[in-house]
């Protein structure tokens, strides 16, 4: 397996010398493009630019922007609607009425 491994390593820096030799900037450009990711001791994490970082902060400071005024409007009450009350002579028939209606089911038992 190891020898396999060298073999394939060697044939790649030979082509890598070969598109140095013929590209100049291309070449370089290719040999970049090409080059096996070498894993850090953290596991092949990426480190990411304080340009990078910052940008995606004022990305993410909008969104949030938009997000918090979109639910303000949201939470905005609407026009009032004046609930139905009974008025008290209909609340005080229904409740003549109902005890009525009780005492016909006692006398029933």
């Amino acid at each position: 397996m190891s020898d396999i491994l060298a073999l394939l390593v060697s044939e790649r820096n030979k082509l890598n010398r070969a598109i140095e030799a013929l590209g100049g900037d291309l070449g370089h450009a290719i040999i970049r493009l090409t080059k096996v990711a070498k894993t850090s001791p953290r596991g092949g994490r990426q480190t990411m630019s304080p340009e990078s970082r910052a940008r995606i902060a004022a990305a993410q400071r909008v969104w949030w922007a938009k997000t918090k005024e979109q639910n303000a409007l949201a939470a905005k009450p609407g026009p009032v609607v004046k609930k139905f009350t009974i008025p008290s002579q209909a609340r005080a028939k229904i409740a003549a009425a109902q005890k009525a209606r009780w005492a016909r089911v006692k006398r029933r038992k």
